[in-house]
């Protein structure tokens, strides 16, 4: 009757929920709390605060949840999934506007797939699967509750913005793992760097560091910047790096050509581990600095376009390098192909093997 006054409750216990049409559509609920054995969600729901939503979710429309005023959106228990009732044909929007928080604890798309996933939130927690035929775009900081794997049928995977950052609930504890296909996967936030501070932050700030325990990201193209994990990363397809990557155990490789957006290192000396980048190297007039420690670092494309490269390792693998700046290596390093500079030095601090004629 009035916006942001009166509350709607259901409990249905082992029964069903059905509406067949929309929640505060023309005025706005102030909440939503249903709970049943199965519910069935209209194309849309409007409330200024929060609404949950406690078992298995159906979407017979594409579906529009909405809170207006910071409210939050929970699926709160792992009986709270949500699929299509026909794979591939319905959507869900989730908007949390501002700082409201959206949790998914069930698997959602893992039975019928949904057509395509958006959330917009303050944070998005993430359930262990989230399966669409189409897109998924997460606007905001995603917190990994479980070890979480996003499948799509060759449609992009983005997390939109610097505000995008993903982070572990503990760290070192869950993994991410993403599937695009043949499509593009978009990582616009730092990965477990910076943990999620709330708003207002608090005086003075507490800074927490989350590291995932592993990222595996499979597309043709894809876009990572600063990632931090305890255990491996892995990059299958074109891949753009800027920033820092470091593993403390893991190993680090690409498997297809690797772009520079900006300065980069990869930093996998703690745990002693092989850095791998699987094909050609665009420096885009960069920096690269590859540190394995006691492990292999390998470029097994030809390198151009770098304002400098330094890679330290037990052994050193580079086909042809050009830069502006110094070249340096340090280890046992193989070399084949021509290594040019224009204003630079040229190092090796070890042992050198040539795998094929080579000039410097």
């Amino acid at each position: 009757t009035t916006t942001n006054v009166e509350n709607l409750t259901v409990s249905a216990g082992t029964g069903a929920v059905n509406f067949g049409g929309n929640i505060g559509s023309t005025t706005a609920l102030r909440s939503v709390t249903i709970s049943g054995a199965t519910i069935t969600l209209p194309a849309g729901v409007t409330t200024t605060a929060d609404q949950s939503y406690t078992g298995a979710v159906t979407l017979v429309s594409n579906t529009i949840l909405t809170t207006t005023t910071n409210g939050n959106i929970l699926f709160p228990t792992t009986a709270s999934t949500i699929n299509a009732t026909t794979a591939g044909v319905q959507s869900l929007s989730v908007n949390a506007n501002g700082t409201g928080t959206i949790r998914y604890s069930g698997d959602i798309g893992t039975m019928k797939a949904l057509s395509s996933i958006s959330s917009t939130g303050g944070l998005t927690h993430f359930p262990a699967a989230i399966t669409t035929t189409g897109i998924q775009s997460y606007t905001g900081p995603v917190k990994l509750v479980y070890n979480a794997t996003l499948n799509t049928t060759n449609s992009n995977v983005s997390f939109v913005g610097a505000t995008s950052i993903i982070d572990a609930t503990t760290n070192g504890a869950q993994s991410l793992t993403v599937n695009a296909g043949a499509a593009t996967i978009t990582y616009g936030g730092e990965i477990g760097i910076s943990e999620f501070q709330p708003t207002p932050r608090p005086i003075p700030p507490v800074i927490t560091y989350y590291a995932l325990s592993s990222l595996t990201s499979t597309g043709a193209v894809i876009r990572a910047l600063d990632v931090k994990t305890t255990g491996n990363q892995a990059y299958t397809g074109t891949t753009t790096l800027n920033g820092n990557y470091t593993t403390t155990t893991g190993t680090f490789d690409v498997t297809g050509n690797t772009i520079l957006a900006g300065g980069t290192s990869v930093d996998t000396s703690a745990g002693n581990q092989n850095i791998t980048l699987g094909g050609t190297v665009t420096g885009a007039a960069n920096t690269l600095d590859l540190s394995a420690g006691t492990g292999a670092v390998s470029i097994t494309g030809a390198a151009s376009g770098l304002a400098s490269l330094t890679a330290n390792g037990a052994t050193v693998d580079v086909l042809g390098v050009a830069s502006t700046g110094n070249q340096a290596y340090t280890g046992t390093t193989t070399l084949n192909g021509n290594y040019t500079t224009t204003t630079g030095t040229f190092d090796v601090t070890g042992n050198t093997i040539l795998a094929g004629g080579t000039s410097v």
